[in-house]
């Protein structure tokens, strides 16, 4: 079987088998498994423009478009999992949804894994959400480190990139809109569950003097949102 990967992500298809690299002949080297199989790199870094209806997302080149096209097409429902929100461009799509009757639900993971730079838009997105009547919940169990997107319970936008400027803009983040029926269902499942298992949060004000929350995670330094 032949796989096709792009820059940056050779790590990790390479940590599935041995690899031996042939000789250099070309921008694309192919990398031989020791089980048959085969994978081919851009070495090279040639700049790769994503079709814009594969339905891959890809920073930095279309990741926010995408995003912000999914949720505008959005009729009857929308759930949000996601631990930070450090973007007015996926914020205004948000509050655009919930006033035209979306029923939009958002499961964040409150101050945990936040850093001090972004809990401020963070902090502050959530309260606008809020204003506007969308529903806000905090996971605590497991850790939210989840980014996903479920529309009308008929397609799901799932990837590495946080509702984030840096995610969008600075990084090489992936993400895929799936609408395969067991995949989707799954997805569905573990939302309903990590929903039905949060409660409503408040975010406070990012500006107010900081007091202890009980329902608070603890600090871990090791958990951060990039």
């Amino acid at each position: 079987m032949a796989t096709r990967v792009c820059s940056g992500v050779i790590p990790a298809v390479a940590s599935s088998g041995a690899i031996r690299w042939p000789a250099r002949s070309s921008a694309a080297h192919t990398a031989e498994r020791t089980d048959g199989s085969s994978t081919v790199a851009d070495t090279d870094v040639v700049p790769f423009a994503p079709d814009e209806h594969a339905g891959l997302l890809w920073s930095t080149t279309n990741s926010r478009r995408i995003m912000s096209h999914f949720i505008d097409e959005a009729k009857k429902s929308l759930c949000v999992q996601h631990p930070k929100f450090v973007d007015a461009t996926v914020l205004a799509r948000l509050v655009e949804a919930q006033a035209r009757g979306v029923h939009v639900k958002v499961l964040c993971g409150g101050k945990h894994g936040i850093s001090d730079t972004d809990i401020p838009d963070t902090f502050s997105s959530l309260r606008i959400l809020g204003r506007f009547g969308v529903k806000v919940r905090r996971q605590k169990k497991p850790k939210l480190h989840a980014k996903l997107l479920v529309s009308d319970d008929g397609r799901a936008l799932i990837g590495s990139m946080n509702i984030d400027r840096s995610a969008f803009d600075l990084r090489r983040e992936l993400g895929i809109i799936v609408d395969d029926g067991p995949i989707l269902e799954r997805l569905i499942t573990v939302f309903d569950r990590d929903w039905d298992d949060a409660h409503h949060w408040d975010a406070p004000d990012p500006l107010a003097e900081a007091h202890p929350d009980d329902g608070e995670l603890p600090h871990d330094p090791t958990f951060v949102h990039e």
